[in-house]
This record gives C-alpha cells, sequence and structure tokens, in this order.
C-alpha cells in the first residue's frame, strides 16, 4: 500500500526554525506541492516531478516553500525504502540537491535547517541516501582558487657529481651516505640536517622531479606562517639548475636500487634529520609513543586541509589501489577510487611509508592544484581522510609487524590486540577537527554525524583478522606481459617462474592483507561511510565559513 506524505507551504515569514516541523504539520496541504513517500506505482515519479520543483524553488529564493518542504524531504531520504535500491540514488540525489540549493541561495535560516537535514541524514540515513547526502555537500561552492602550477616543461638536466651538490647543499655530516628507497641521504650535521639526492625511476622523465622541487621552492614562506610544524625542505641549485644528471657512485652503503633510471636524473635538497622518520613505523625503527602518533596525524591533517584551502591537494598521502594486478588494463590504472567502495588492495603494504610525518608533508611531486571539477575537492579531501584513518590502522600492526597473513593452518592471523580503541577514538576526532581548522581557519562548530566508537571497533574488526590474501593473475593480465616482466612480476611475490607457461592459467597469489575478496567490495564498508561524511562536511565547512564573508579567516592562496 502507497504511502503518501503531503507537504504545505507555509508563509513564513518569521517563524522560527526549530518551529518549522509542528508548523508545517499544523497547516492545510497546499495543493501546488506534494513530496509522497512511498513504494507505489506513482510514488517514485511523482516525488522525482516534486523535487524538481523544489530545487527551482529554492534556485528563485522561494524561501517559504523551501522551508516547508525541508523536513519531508529529509524524512524521505531517512525512510524512504529505497535507501538500497538503485532507483533510490537518482531519487535521492534530486532530495539531496534540493537541500544543497537551499543552502546556497536561502537566508541564513534556511540555509541552517537544509545543512541540519542533510547531517541527519548522514547519521540516520543508509546507502545512496547517505552518499548522496555526502556528494551534495561536498558539492557546495566552496570559493577556493586553484593555485599556480608548475609549468608544463622543465630544463634540461645539468650534469652535476654528488660531491658537487654535497658542497653546495652545505648539510652534508660524517660517514657514508645511505640509500631510503631510490634517495641517497647524508648523515646529519651539526644543524639536523641531511643532504638528500632523489633519482627518477626507470624509464620516467624528469617532470615529477622538477614538479617536487618547484613545490619545495613554493611553499617556502607558506610553511613559515603556520600553528603547527611543516619543514619544508630547501631544494638545491647548481648553475641555475635544479634538475641533474648524476650518478649514484660507489662510497654509498650498499647497492643502488635496481629501479633508478640509467640516465641518472635526480634532484637534490636539504631536509630535517627526521624527514624520513614515519608516524607509524615499526617497534625496532624509533617508533612513535601513542600521544606523539596522535599528534603527528593532527598536524598532517591540518596541514593537508591548509593546503586545500591554498589551492593545493596532495593527490596520495599513501599509495592506494584497488587492484595492483590489472594497472595495464584498467581504466583507472589500478589506483583507488574510494567512492565507489571497492577492494582496498595490500592495505598495510601502501601505509608502509606514509608522505607525512613528524615534519610535515613530504614527496610534493604529488602536489597538484585543484581542479575546476564540483567534485574534485570532496574527492580528494576523501582520499586524505582515507589515508589517514588506514595509517591509523597500521600504527597498531606496527607493534608486531611479523604477526601477519595466515598460520600453517590457513586461519587467518588476529592480530586484534594489538589496537588501542580509545586511542584510535581520540585520533579519529583530532583527525577531522584539525583537518576542518586548517581548511576554514577554524575547528567546526557542529557535532560529528558519526558513530566513532562503533568505526574504531569495525576498523579494528577488519583491520585486525587478515581475512583476505589472496589476489589473482588473470591469463588476460599474463597475456600483456612480456616474459621478463611476467617472471620479474612473480618474482617480486616470492614465485619461481622455473617451469611456469604464461598464460597456461590464472594465478592465485598470498599478496595481502588486503580489505575485501579480489574483486569485490571493499570489506569495511563503514569506513567508506566515514569518509563520505567526513568529506562532505569539510566542504560544507568552508563553504559556510565562505558565506560568512569574513576574508581575513581564509588561508593564504599559494601562487
Amino acid at each position: 500500500m502507497q504511502t503518501t506524505r503531503r507537504v504545505a507551504l507555509l508563509p513564513l515569514k518569521e517563524a522560527p526554525l526549530d518551529h518549522l516541523e509542528a508548523t508545517t504539520a499544523a497547516t492545510a496541504p497546499s495543493p501546488t506541492l506534494l513530496v509522497r513517500i512511498g513504494d507505489g506505482p506513482d510514488g517514485f515519479p511523482s516525488a522525482l516531478a516534486d523535487l524538481f520543483r523544489l530545487q527551482r524553488c529554492a534556485e528563485t529564493g522561494r524561501s517559504r516553500d523551501c522551508a516547508a518542504a525541508i523536513p519531508a524531504v529529509r524524512d524521505l531520504m531517512i525512510e524512504s525504502p529505497l535507501a538500497h535500491r538503485r532507483p533510490g540514488l537518482f531519487l535521492f540525489r534530486e532530495a539531496a540537491g534540493f537541500l544543497a540549493s537551499a543552502m546556497v541561495h536561502g537566508r541564513r535560516r534556511i540555509a541552517d535547517a537544509a545543512f541540519t537535514a542533510l547531517r541527519s541524514v548522514l547519521e540516520k540515513g543508509g546507502g545512496f541516501a547517505h552518499r548522496t547526502a555526502a556528494e551534495a555537500l561536498g558539492g557546495l561552492p566552496h570559493g577556493i582558487m586553484p593555485a599556480t602550477d608548475a609549468a608544463a616543461g622543465h630544463a634540461p638536466a645539468m650534469p652535476a657529481s654528488w660531491r658537487e651538490l654535497k658542497k653546495i647543499g652545505g648539510a652534508g655530516g660524517a660517514g657514508t651516505p645511505v640509500w631510503r628507497g631510490r634517495s641517497l641521504v647524508t648523515a646529519p650535521d651539526g644543524q639536523g640536517r641531511v643532504l638528500v639526492c632523489k633519482w627518477a625511476r626507470r624509464g620516467e622523465s624528469g617532470r615529477a622531479l622538477a614538479r617536487e622541487v618547484f613545490w619545495m621552492s613554493r611553499l617556502q614562506f607558506f610553511a613559515g606562517d603556520l600553528p603547527v610544524r611543516f619543514d619544508v625542505p630547501v631544494p638545491v641549485c647548481y648553475r641555475g639548475r635544479r634538475l641533474f644528471r648524476i650518478r649514484p657512485g660507489q662510497r654509498a652503503a650498499g647497492a643502488p636500487p635496481p629501479d633508478i633510471d640509467p640516465s641518472g636524473t635526480a634532484v637534490a635538497f636539504v631536509a630535517n634529520a627526521a624527514y624520513f622518520r614515519y608516524p607509524n613505523g615499526p617497534a625496532d625503527h624509533d617508533r612513535l609513543p601513542g600521544s606523539a602518533f596522535r599528534r603527528v596525524m593532527a598536524q598532517n591533517a591540518f596541514l593537508l586541509g591548509r593546503l586545500a584551502a591554498a589551492g593545493v591537494l596532495h593527490t596520495a598521502p599513501i599509495p592506494l589501489f584497488h587492484n595492483r594486478v590489472q594497472v595495464h588494463r584498467r581504466r583507472d590504472r589500478g589506483r583507488y577510487e574510494w567512492y565507489r567502495a571497492g577492494r582496498l588492495d595490500r592495505w598495510l603494504a601502501s601505509c608502509t611509508h606514509p608522505n607525512f610525518g613528524p615534519t610535515g608533508l613530504r614527496d610534493f611531486e604529488h602536489l597538484a592544484p585543484l581542479e575546476e571539477d564540483g567534485r574534485s575537492l570532496y574527492r580528494c579531501i576523501g582520499t586524505h581522510f582515507l589515508s589517514l584513518l588506514l595509517v591509523l590502522g597500521s600504527y597498531f600492526r606496527g607493534r608486531e609487524p611479523g604477526r601477519m597473513g595466515t598460520d600453517p593452518n590457513g586461519t587467518p592471523v588476529d592480530a586484534r590486540g594489538l589496537f588501542d580503541p580509545q586511542l584510535m577514538h581520540d585520533t579519529i576526532h583530532d583527525v577531522f577537527t584539525m583537518y576542518c581548522e586548517g581548511l576554514t581557519g577554524h575547528r567546526p562548530g557542529f557535532p560529528l554525524p558519526v558513530d566513532v566508537a562503533q568505526l574504531v571497533f569495525r576498523m579494528i574488526e577488519e583491520m585486525g583478522v587478515d581475512r583476505h590474501m589472496t589476489e589473482i593473475l588473470r591469463k588476460a593480465d599474463q597475456l600483456q606481459m612480456s616474459g621478463a616482466a611476467f617472471s620479474r612480476f612473480l618474482a617480486r611475490r616470492g614465485i619461481d617462474t622455473a617451469g611456469m607457461t604464461k598464460a597456461a592459467g590464472d594465478i592465485v597469489l598470498q599478496t595481502g592483507p588486503h580489505l575485501g575478496a579480489f574483486n569485490e567490495p571493499i570489506s569495511l564498508p563503514e569506513l567508506i561511510r566515514a569518509v563520505e561524511a567526513f568529506s562532505g562536511l569539510a566542504v560544507a565547512a568552508r563553504f559556510r565559513e565562505a558565506a560568512d564573508a569574513f576574508p581575513t579567516r581564509h588561508p593564504r592562496r599559494v601562487s
């Protein structure tokens, strides 16, 4: 049986918003606007038609019509049986669009009521209702201008020697330099600085490295006026160039990594000695205590938000993949698009070396100007929150890094006892609060519509038990590889290819832990739901701050 709710259009001139629902219910229905909630044959198209009209009301400033409809539209999104059915996506997208339009075009009381309604949907709504509410908030006009980008080209690399760069950099300590990934690092000098020479990977041009030193130069002044620590490295300039051709040399401890480009394209910069210290390092690598870890997470959440407010987005706080095996034949190149809620590939491995730490953000080759696309900010903020929450989970697994995978009987290892629920709870609140402060200039003035205690419980359940360890190298993926690439791929995963025939069949690999089974949804949907809410609310906070027209509060733009 179809249920119909009629919503009157009220003459709300001075009516306080906290009496909105009571006043609406007591007023006779208007023949000009009906919002129907139900699953009968006429309910869906009628509700869509009414929502189209409501959006026009909002866009043309008909505040009384909007005020009367807000409670019913909120209830539609929370109570509709279409929350987890595909048609609900279209219905809720229009409903959330109406509420967002009321925030943009309505007077302050109407805008506040619409914002409260969308927060209620984030708290109580499920499925498509929750998703569309977050996307509507994330699509609000934020007033952020993209920063000036690096030039499309760069000057050719200048031949240089390690000795010359070390002399110019002036941060060369005594002792043999060591390899940190593809970077050669000197010992600290007397002022706690190191010289870093970072090489391009095999097959790469110097474009990414040129971008990195470009942003280092741009951010020097920006970082000096912040309430949290941000030690931006200083690029080395030699004969007017910042991009060099240099051989690694033979005096380093150990052999150069095999993936360094043979041309020797590199950049050099002076950094704080703690530049390579990670917030989630294992117990035997100068591990941060819980209180310091919490501060570092809040610090970097602030920095990510403040850079975003300046029109600069860090696109990879950690490397995130949906499917590393299929990077060559997927539209997304295997990269993780969190808003699709797919399985997250090798989540713990992705957190091994985050691009942030006690000195602040790093790996500026991943910095990019904000795009004009209305959802680019929302989606990148989601990547920030997802990365921070994954690193949070990895911090506790770092207490015993060898406790991973399955036991000899095939039973998943249970590492839930390594987690500290209270520290997780407090860190999540700090991350959201500090990110919003970085993005807007002050802390959010509204409660967080996320059950953080339940989120922590589910994170421990999924991140603490390695239920998903396998990935599959399909025949189609093998056919895309050369014989040498096929052997290298399997060798990196500990498999001897002697006697194996390429494309003879699918190959099952034990490469986890993953969050979700191969080609399935993520096993921790609560994480995606929280990221949706965090990201939408962060953009909404920025929108509301800009709408208050206090330009002195807005963070300075990087240019």
